[in-house]
């Protein structure tokens, strides 16, 4: 069994918001979206991503969603919050290990 641990960085967002954001929006709302926004309930349950550095979109898989929420209480930021999430990837599947707030 062969695992691969990459790691990967940028500013989270809620799929609910991030599907309806016009595509050359995306890095510009992203950097403002708000910590409130990605707390309502059904912007949880929609999951998350993370708009790199690169405009790379980087989706997290489900196992991701209650470590994204502990970093987005812990947060001091309001908006524009970047994360640093570890994941471990085998064979076809990822699963998010560690997610914390990067500066």
């Amino acid at each position: 069994m062969f695992k691969k641990i990459e790691t990967i960085n940028g500013f989270v967002v809620d799929l609910a918001c991030l599907r309806v954001w016009p595509q050359d929006e995306i890095w510009e709302r992203a950097k403002n979206h708000s910590r409130e926004c990605s707390l309502q309930g059904h912007h949880i349950e929609s999951g998350f991503a993370l708009v790199q550095d690169n405009w790379d979109i980087a989706l997290l898989d489900s196992s991701a969603t209650p470590l994204v929420i502990d970093a987005l209480q812990q947060s001091g930021n309001e908006t524009g919050i970047r994360l640093r999430v570890e994941r471990e990837m085998e064979y076809d599947e990822m699963k998010s290990i560690l997610i914390t707030e990067s500066l």
